[in-house]
């Protein structure tokens, strides 16, 4: 069963997908200052951003868990491990 709680996907209780919610701060140096809903404050070098995105726009940020990228890991680990 897969639910969403606080802005979490969470699929036989484990989280795969987090959306964070914040607004642009100012843009600097090629980095972004944003302001996040509990007045923390991340940085993100614009070239992972839009290319139109402009100070005070609203913005929505994804994270997701890979667990092709985990089990692809742990096979070359254990392969390395056999050698």
């Amino acid at each position: 069963m897969i639910k969403e709680i606080d802005g979490c996907i969470i699929n036989k209780e484990k989280v795969f997908y987090v959306r964070i919610h914040g607004i642009v701060e100012k843009i600097e140096d090629d980095v972004a200052i944003i302001v996040l809903d509990d007045d923390r404050k991340i940085s993100i070098p614009t070239k992972y951003l839009p290319s139109n995105i402009a100070e005070e726009d609203a913005i929505d940020i994804s994270l997701d868990v890979n667990e092709r990228g985990r089990k692809l890991k742990k096979m070359i680990e254990e392969s390395r491990e056999e050698d």
